[in-house]
């Protein structure tokens, strides 16, 4: 799935903001934290996603694709 959003970042439709984490006593960088953002752009194009993704969505699921990438992003 992390793919998935790596191929909506490229192609505009999902904005990935990062931050250090820093510890508290030493202020080494322990890890980063992710924003994902969607962006602006309406229309996903659904032959850029992964297809066992797509499958699954459409076969399991009853919510259009778009609509659920809009609800699991925003």
């Amino acid at each position: 799935m992390q793919d998935d959003v790596y191929k909506l970042k490229n192609l505009g439709y999902v904005e990935i903001k990062e931050e250090v984490v820093e510890d508290f006593v030493s202020g080494a960088i322990i890890g980063f934290k992710k924003a994902y953002k969607i962006t602006d752009k309406v229309e996903f194009d659904v032959n850029s996603l992964d297809k066992n993704l797509v499958e699954f969505v459409v076969t399991h699921l009853k919510i259009p694709l778009d609509d659920l990438l809009r609800y699991v992003y925003v």
